[in-house]
């Protein structure tokens, strides 16, 4: 594995960086210069630790979207072969490929989350969107590995999957909106399970709809009386995420009072 690392002034000297706390920035720092030759890390936690940081400032990374988390903890740099381009002669692949083959590489370089759901024999469900299926880079084909628990309505595959990478997509527009970020999540979980159910039920676009929703509550964002805040979990429970979709937690005029009662449905 190559030793030497670099980074980009193009992603460090960004607005979304700079912006956060010098804690978050620094732990982005150390986990760049320990990630593998492909951007990856499996002891994040470990690193955090080691220099001082704290589950807040990895979240802030998770929320920027400078890090990508799979749900066996595993994570990579988003914007890794911006920063790094390592000769072939020093280049050692990672030992994540299943966590490898979910993404794609943009144009720029970034790693980003494939959306496509792809078949055995590489027939594409008519259902799913195909993105770029390549990474010129590391000549590989990009391969979608499936959690096999249940069937969705619109995310149907002819092998009664779910693709796990519409759970990714929930978590990564979940932490977009800053409230109680998810930072891992495994597919045996309570959460996992409830939200795989609620994109069975609703669809993929319905949920990510009702997480949006979430910006037109300041109930739901702490802002009631009690200073209770939505979760994960929580959002995902049967009875509360038609709610949420619905709009019933949406901002109105003295609402604030009247929603405390329902924090506990």
């Amino acid at each position: 594995m190559a030793e030497r690392r670099m980074m980009s002034k193009k992603i460090i000297d960004s607005d979304a960086f700079t912006e956060m706390p010098l804690s978050s920035q620094a732990l982005y720092f150390h986990l760049l210069l320990r990630a593998d030759d492909d951007g990856f890390l499996n002891n994040a936690k470990k690193i955090m630790r080691d220099v001082g940081a704290n589950q807040n400032d990895y979240d802030m990374l998770l929320m920027k979207r400078f890090l990508i988390q799979f749900e066996d903890g595993v994570c990579v740099i988003k914007h890794w072969r911006i920063h790094n381009y390592i000769q072939k002669d020093r280049y050692k692949p990672t030992l994540y490929t299943d966590e490898l083959s979910l993404l794609t590489q943009k144009e720029n370089g970034a790693y980003s989350l494939v959306t496509d759901c792809e078949q055995p024999g590489n027939n594409l469900d008519t259902k799913c969107i195909q993105t770029d299926s390549t990474m010129s880079t590391l000549d590989a084909q990009v391969r979608l590995d499936k959690d096999r628990i249940g069937i969705g309505k619109d995310i149907i595959v002819s092998d009664d999957t779910i693709c796990r990478t519409d759970v990714q997509r929930v978590v990564e527009a979940w932490n977009q909106i800053g409230v109680n970020p998810v930072s891992r999540m495994t597919s045996t979980s309570t959460r996992y399970k409830m939200i795989s159910a609620r994109i069975k039920e609703y669809g993929i676009d319905d949920v990510l709809k009702a997480i949006q929703k979430i910006n037109s509550s300041t109930f739901l964002k702490g802002g009631g009386n009690r200073g209770w805040m939505i979760d994960f979990e929580w959002f995902a429970r049967p009875n509360n995420f038609p709610k949420v979709l619905e709009g019933q937690y949406d901002d109105k005029k003295g609402s604030s009072d009247s929603w405390d009662g329902w924090m506990n449905e």
